[in-house]
């Protein structure tokens, strides 16, 4: 399912690109209701993340003092790789207005949804959620290397249905499955959907060089599952961009 959970977890900086290390990115706030915020402070990316180049959507519920203070974070909406927590320990930062009806009311709730997104692309590709099946006892893999081609990125017999899509205002969607092998790589490929098959051979092509510190259970590396949501689309994605895309996923549509 699209909106399957997605798992976090951190990874070596001897694992980060110097293009990863540098890119930059950013965070729009959006709280959705309940207290005003006067102070926003913003998560980091984590640095699986900047590898993984992963972006999309944290949404947070949070427990706010009548002094404005945070006192307590929970997780409604996951990204992963390290995304979960930058989210979590910024937010426990944040100040909203204070209640000044009522002291020692309640804790006033609101909710937080928090966008990252890499303002500094070189690839039209866009990863929007990464998920593992990892065995139980086991540990699940983690991005080492996740090379995107410059700009189009595409072969050419994906150029039509770009175009296509382009003047439209769209992007082409793919979910792709396939195991992360006890050497760290991907293999056994299936394409769970698609806007078109050439979508499915275009994200292929990608990911089968992308490296992974394998997955590993009782000391010994394991093969561990793994499926991706990619966009094709503008380099820059913005907060539209991400809401278009995941509703797109959510309802199978292309």
């Amino acid at each position: 399912m699209f909106a399957a959970q997605r798992l976090s977890d951190g990874v070596s900086g001897a694992d980060v690109s110097l293009h990863h290390v540098l890119a930059r990115y950013i965070v729009p706030f959006r709280y959705v209701d309940g207290p005003k915020p006067i102070l926003k402070v913003p998560p980091e990316y984590s640095q699986e993340a900047r590898v993984a180049e992963l972006e999309g959507t944290v949404t947070l519920s949070a427990a706010i003092a009548s002094n404005g203070g945070v006192t307590e974070v929970a997780l409604t909406e996951s990204l992963g790789l390290g995304l979960d927590e930058a989210a979590k320990a910024a937010a426990r930062r944040w100040l909203f207005e204070p209640d000044v009806t009522e002291s020692g009311a309640a804790p006033r709730m609101t909710t937080i949804e928090l966008d990252f997104l890499l303002s500094s692309k070189r690839s039209r590709w866009h990863l929007l959620r990464v998920a593992f099946a990892t065995p139980e006892g086991a540990s699940r893999p983690r991005f080492a290397e996740a090379d995107y081609p410059a700009g189009d990125g595409i072969g050419p017999g994906a150029y039509d249905d770009a175009h296509l899509i382009g003047a439209m205002g769209r992007k082409a969607l793919v979910t792709l499955s396939f195991d992360v092998d006890q050497a760290g790589h991907p293999v056994r490929f299936q394409v769970q959907t698609a806007t078109e098959p050439v979508w499915g051979n275009e994200a292929i092509s990608i990911v089968r060089r992308w490296r992974f510190v394998p997955g590993s259970k009782g000391g010994n590396p394991v093969s561990v599952p793994c499926s991706l949501d990619l966009a094709w689309g503008e380099k820059t994605f913005t907060q539209s961009s991400l809401l278009w895309a995941r509703k797109a996923f959510e309802t199978n549509l292309p």
